[in-house]
């Protein structure tokens, strides 16, 4: 709208200065056409890119809005079942209580706060991965063995929260929850400035069929397909005998 005031104001200066030149009628009347012509051309021009930014925001808007909502949507159940553990070890009056507050706070906390945002610091995306799993380790006890390994040349590295989580939890869930006993996950983290990478693999019953992709998985291949496009490379899924392995490869935000 600016720039279509602005060339009303040239238009009106141009037309002055022509007639204080005095150009004759028959050119400017030519002016006159002309310029009858371009005014409009120049209005629609202007109000198509007024359009065209308003759907551009619009877009954006939706795509911000979406991804908020799928963020908003994970692992609702390891909360339930983290409180429900919690309620156990208070009756026995275990002294492992006030710990397991404390790290589901922060969790929350992470969850609430900074899981709202379009990216967090790599050092506090896997201090939230391990509250994860010592909560996890908190309830399932001895019957599981954890391996982590990291590789991280800058922790201050950014990245878009609450992506790999979605893949530990659903090691948990399909394996660990599922074997009982002698269940085992190993998470590797790999970051540089360019790429943060996680490899979860973890062992899962023989006799397992492989089951549908649940809702976390869904909204994972959602939320990546939003912020980096096409890229099948960014979650692979893949189980090979009783070992499924998952492989998730974020860009540097």
């Amino acid at each position: 709208m600016e720039a279509w005031k602005a060339s009303l104001g040239f238009v009106g200066y141009l037309l002055g200065a022509l007639t204080l030149q005095h150009v004759g009628a028959r050119d400017l009347l030519l002016v006159y056409l002309t310029l009858a012509l371009l005014i409009p051309i120049s209005y629609l021009i202007s109000k198509r890119a007024s359009q065209r930014d308003k759907l551009q925001s619009l877009r954006e808007e939706s795509l911000r809005a979406e991804v908020l909502m799928l963020k908003n949507q994970i692992n609702p159940h390891f909360f339930f079942n983290t409180l429900n553990n919690l309620y156990g070890l208070t009756l026995a009056q275990s002294p492992q209580a006030p710990e397991m507050i404390l790290k589901l706070s922060d969790m929350m906390r992470f969850t609430i706060y900074e899981g709202r945002k379009d990216q967090v610091a790599l050092c506090d995306e896997l201090a939230y991965l391990h509250h994860y799993i010592e909560l996890n380790q908190m309830r399932f006890g001895d019957q599981i063995d954890i391996q982590v390994t990291e590789s991280v040349a800058d922790d201050q590295v950014r990245l878009p929260p609450l992506m790999a989580v979605v893949l530990l939890e659903n090691a948990f869930k399909h394996g660990v929850a599922k074997l009982g006993e002698a269940a085992w996950i190993t998470l590797d983290v790999q970051a540089d400035s360019r790429e943060v990478r996680f490899e979860i693999r973890n062992n899962v019953a023989t006799d397992s069929a492989p089951g549908k992709p649940g809702i976390g998985l869904a909204n994972l291949r959602r939320r990546l397909e939003l912020l980096y496009g096409p890229r099948p490379d960014a979650c692979v899924l893949r189980r090979e005998g009783d070992v499924f392995h998952a492989a998730l490869r974020l860009g540097a935000l």
